[in-house]
């Protein structure tokens, strides 16, 4: 089945390769592979985003790993035709490639890559990454005309997974999701409906930087934007939430109000208001 879709794996070590490594790299390769085709075209069946071997060769440690559906209880070719395998395998090819690439440079993984995803990278590149001068391919083809050729050596083997390391921390939810009797102050502020954002705020304690604010209550929410004087001169003592994307904070949303604390221009002792 020479024009059938595939993608080869080539550990090119010099030295034996551990068994454990071997397994857990392509256990995780088996892993992405699925996430990928079910992201691809939706699929729901995990037998139907499988990847089996069907060669393990001497010398280098070579594997071919090629799409198969399970029907009955056995594991067949698929009688479909082989394009839409021919385009997860070189898609899938291209992910790694890009979900590398980016560790490599130093920056954070696509959106789409999640801390499971590059605990993955990790374990793939794990039999690479242990010995220096060793060499992983991955080389995918649609069976006709199209290729694709990752090549990672050692060294980028343990930049990558050093990189997978810092991201997996910096993705990590805080222990701490509420936050009480923090100063917030506006930036911009809006009178829209309560699901929608109410305007950028920053909390100094959390973040210096400006972040969307939610306030689902309109009685906080009239206070603090169609409230007496300017909300621009006041500073106001909340309790929040975090809204976190991939771990990182990217707003608020407001639970409780609890006072105000008005700007020198703007008040007349300087206390905190009690509302």
């Amino acid at each position: 089945m020479s024009d059938a879709p595939k993608l080869t794996l080539k550990f090119d070590n010099k030295k034996p390769l551990e068994v454990a490594d071997l397994t857990s790299s392509l256990n995780a390769t088996v892993r992405q592979y699925q996430k990928y085709a079910v992201s691809f075209d939706d699929v729901n069946a995990r037998s139907e985003a499988e990847l089996y071997g069907t060669e393990l060769r001497r010398g280098s440690y070579i594997t071919e790993l090629a799409p198969y559906v399970q029907e009955l209880g056995a594991v067949v070719k698929s009688v479909a035709p082989y394009a839409e395998d021919s385009k997860k395998v070189i898609g899938f090819a291209d992910y790694l490639k890009t979900g590398f690439d980016a560790l490599l440079g130093g920056k954070k993984p696509p959106e789409d890559v999640s801390t499971k995803d590059l605990k993955d990278f990790k374990q793939i590149l794990e039999p690479t990454a242990k010995e220096a001068g060793a060499v992983l391919m991955f080389q995918a083809t649609d069976g006709a005309t199209q290729n694709i050729t990752v090549n990672v050596n050692s060294q980028e083997a343990n930049a990558i997974q050093n990189q997978a390391v810092r991201q997996i921390e910096i993705m990590k939810e805080p222990e701490q999701r509420r936050f009480n009797k923090r100063l917030m102050y506006w930036c911009t502020a809006t009178k829209g409906r309560p699901n929608k954002t109410s305007g950028k705020v920053i909390i100094e304690t959390i973040s210096k930087k400006p972040l969307p604010v939610f306030i689902d209550d309109p009685e906080i929410k009239q206070k603090m934007v169609a409230g007496r004087g300017n909300p621009f001169l006041v500073g106001f003592i909340v309790d929040v939430e975090l809204l976190l994307v991939r771990g990182e904070v990217r707003g608020y949303s407001v639970l409780a109000l609890h006072g105000t604390l008005e700007d020198d221009e703007d008040a007349g002792d300087g206390d905190a208001e009690e509302k």
